[in-house]
């Protein structure tokens, strides 16, 4: 394979990333507001005021966390297919998808605590704990990974002989 045709490929991959990170930004923003639906359901049983408040915030929380949904697309957007090597790639991935998961995590927490199911059972335990877990562990990965590539030497550019040239 060329350079160019393993840089397209590596380019396509990043992509097809970025499509699922995307994807899984959004149902982040579903489970966020699952979690906030449950928390104001909880807090607002009074008054016709307060259950007035509770859609607001729901609103104010969709519009604010699309547009922060939109801006973290787009940022990733240009941090995903700006790696130029293959471990680059993986390392941001990897480090991408695990702090969705401790997001995913955080909300299931949230919502089984306004539930008061925090502890009853393990299956509801696991449900926020798994995600917890393996965000930190691929966010540590991640940086084993990065610490890896930083102690490589440097690969020489394509195309380059190793000889100086005095310009004569």
């Amino acid at each position: 394979m060329t350079e160019k045709s393993i840089s397209i490929t590596r380019t396509i991959i990043a992509y097809i990333i970025w499509m699922v990170v995307t994807a899984a930004l959004f149902l982040l923003l579903l489970s966020g507001r699952g979690a906030l639906m449950a928390v104001l359901g909880r807090f607002s049983m009074g008054s016709f005021g307060q259950r007035m408040r509770a859609g607001l915030l729901d609103k104010v929380y969709l519009i604010v966390g699309g547009i922060a949904v939109l801006g973290i697309s787009i940022i990733l957007e240009r941090y995903l297919p700006g790696s130029t090597l293959w471990l680059t790639l993986w390392i941001r991935s990897l480090r991408t998808f695990g702090f969705e998961l401790v997001a995913l995590s955080v909300f299931s927490a949230v919502l089984q605590l306004s539930q008061g199911v925090f502890s009853a059972d393990i299956g509801f335990t696991l449900t926020y704990l798994a995600p917890a877990v393996g965000g930190i562990s691929l966010i540590v990965l991640s940086y084993f990974l990065k610490r890896k590539q930083a102690s490589k030497p440097a690969a020489r550019p394509v195309g380059f002989s190793g000889k100086e040239t005095t310009g004569t």
